[in-house]
């Protein structure tokens, strides 16, 4: 087998290979003989410069989601801390262009497990809090984003 990724050179398939660490389409072109000099596409019988290659367009997702956030309800904002009641409704949104969106969490308080977020919670315990929100898209690319609400 051989293979050959953008306009690169033909190169021989020993192992598996990176894809380029650029985001966006890529050209990814290849193709087989066989012992007897058979080939993949070889309708005509022509040597491995000639052969229709089997080609693919791949599309390198190198980022992660977007992360929107907004309060609905009592809110001030001061420097980089949020001032809340525990009727403040906090919503969570997401995008993603390239793979598309695959799951939106959070977490509460530097706890390592993450809560599926599943619409708009309030936090009732007075004090300072912190809010950990992640997204993934569906290549498992993440972004996250950490809220410090009062």
């Amino acid at each position: 087998m051989r293979y050959a990724i953008n306009d690169l050179n033909f190169k021989d398939y020993t192992e598996p290979f990176y894809l380029p660490s650029q985001q966006g389409i890529h050209i990814i072109r290849y193709y087989a003989i066989d012992s007897l000099d058979n080939s993949t596409a070889d309708l005509k019988n022509l040597r491995f410069e000639e052969f229709r290659h089997n080609t693919r367009k791949i599309f390198v997702d190198l980022s992660g989601p977007s992360l929107e956030y907004a309060y609905d309800g009592p809110n001030y904002t001061s420097r980089d801390t949020v001032f809340i009641n525990d009727k403040t409704r906090i919503h969570l949104s997401f995008a993603d262009a390239e793979s598309g969106p695959k799951l939106l969490a959070y977490a509460k308080d530097k706890n390592p497990t993450e809560i599926d977020y599943g619409g708009p919670f309030t936090i009732r315990e007075a004090g300072w809090h912190t809010i950990q929100i992640v997204g993934y898209d569906n290549v498992n690319n993440q972004n996250s984003e950490l809220l410090g609400l009062l």
